[in-house]
């Protein structure tokens, strides 16, 4: 299974670098210098469907190691599931957008991309939120963490597709239907993207390192005193922290590249730190000590 497991990330980083071979040809041309818009006649997506799927089933991997595995279940709950949902739909909505044109289906698929962004990034706020409730010595409802999770995010996509319908004004109507084809007006990308994911991702490093303080506040204590975290309460917080990282710097890709339109490096590097995302969840995971410990049961 782990041999298995391992083609499947070398097949990965082989499309991966077909696809910066391939990318790299398309932006040191004339023409795609001039241009500001997406044309997919000018670019062969067959790498990048290829990493699209490689990344799906990685996500698909862990989701099934977090439902088999009862120990990696009672660490993440509902926040991991939930997190993998959006970066599942966040790969599919790529996929589609590579393998169909584009220019028929741009507001579906800038919402499918938009919104999974959000949703990744909010479930795993959602995360740390658990590793410092479980520092803290509260105790989450999973069906109320689910119903509160999701409520807040179908709100938010309700909202959205009303202010589309209702204001006429470009540059207060969500971005998401026509920035996949354009690079869509700059106040509405930060008002209804930006700005959101800055404040969730802000909100999520708060909350690390005030469960940081209070892991160093326990490290302080005696021994024989009575404390509110275990052992995998420490695994998740370590989990968290390493996932932290690889969001971060994509985020910061990802906003860099809006801010630099014409910079065809960073734009390279925002979508491929997309996929890398999925990968380090992936390593993180099966190389995790309870997968080893199943699967060795499992022979």
């Amino acid at each position: 299974m782990i041999a298995k497991l391992r083609n499947v990330i070398l097949l990965l980083l082989m499309a991966t670098i077909a696809a910066a071979e391939e990318f790299s040809l398309i932006t040191n041309s004339s023409d795609a210098l001039n241009d500001t818009t997406l044309v997919v006649e000018d670019y062969v997506p067959y790498p990048d469907i290829l990493t699209g799927v490689c990344c799906i089933l990685m996500m698909l991997i862990v989701l099934y190691l977090h439902i088999r595995i009862p120990t990696i279940r009672s660490i993440f709950k509902c926040s991991l599931p939930s997190f993998l949902v959006g970066m599942i739909s966040l790969y599919s909505s790529l996929l589609i957008l590579y393998s169909t044109d584009t220019l028929n289906s741009c507001s579906i698929i800038g919402y499918m991309i938009g919104f999974s962004i959000i949703v990744s990034v909010y479930w795993f706020s959602v995360m740390c939120y658990e590793s410092h409730a479980a520092f803290s010595g509260r105790k989450l409802s999973v069906i109320r963490c689910c119903l509160y999770g999701w409520g807040i995010l179908g709100a938010y996509l309700v909202i959205c597709l009303a202010l589309s319908n209702l204001i006429e004004d470009v540059r207060f109507k969500p971005p998401f239907a026509v920035w996949i084809c354009s690079f869509g007006n700059d106040t509405a990308m930060l008002l209804y993207y930006v700005l959101p994911l800055s404040f969730l991702m802000l909100a999520s490093f708060c909350m690390l390192v005030k469960t940081k303080l209070r892991i160093n506040q326990f490290a302080s204590q005696p021994e024989d005193t009575i404390r509110t975290d275990t052992k995998l309460d420490r695994e998740r917080f370590f989990l968290t922290v390493l996932i932290s990282v690889v969001l971060a710097l994509s985020f910061a890709l990802n906003v860099l590249s809006w801010a630099f339109p014409d910079n065809h490096v960073l734009y390279f590097l925002s979508s491929v730190s997309f996929y890398v995302v999925g990968v380090v969840i992936f390593f993180l995971f099966i190389c995790n000590r309870h997968v080893d410990q199943w699967c060795g049961r499992s022979r």
